[in-house]
């Protein structure tokens, strides 16, 4: 008996720990362009608006932005805040 709890035991701690089988609550899709000759990466979170973010990347340094609302406004436009990092260094 006490071989077969152990192996319960095993079991149980095994599929427990693992963290690929973890639903995860949001798919992120990933969209890549250029504006004003900056690469830009827009991340949205389907099903987690508030992970979104949207990546400016130029020679002046990083800026990123996140989502001001969990949620598109009445227009249904969705507004982005510049996020404070040590890399942005340049302002839009």
């Amino acid at each position: 008996m006490k071989i077969f709890l152990t192996l319960i035991f095993l079991h149980v701690a095994f599929y427990c720990s693992n963290p690929a089988l973890a639903q995860k609550a949001y798919e992120m899709i990933s969209y890549k362009t250029t504006i004003a000759g900056k690469a830009t990466t827009l991340q949205l979170a389907d099903g987690y608006l508030l992970a979104s973010k949207v990546k400016i990347l130029s020679k002046l340094g990083n800026q990123e932005f996140s989502p001001s609302a969990d949620e598109p406004d009445a227009k249904g436009d969705l507004r982005f805040d510049p996020v404070n990092s040590k890399n942005n260094k340049d302002p839009v």
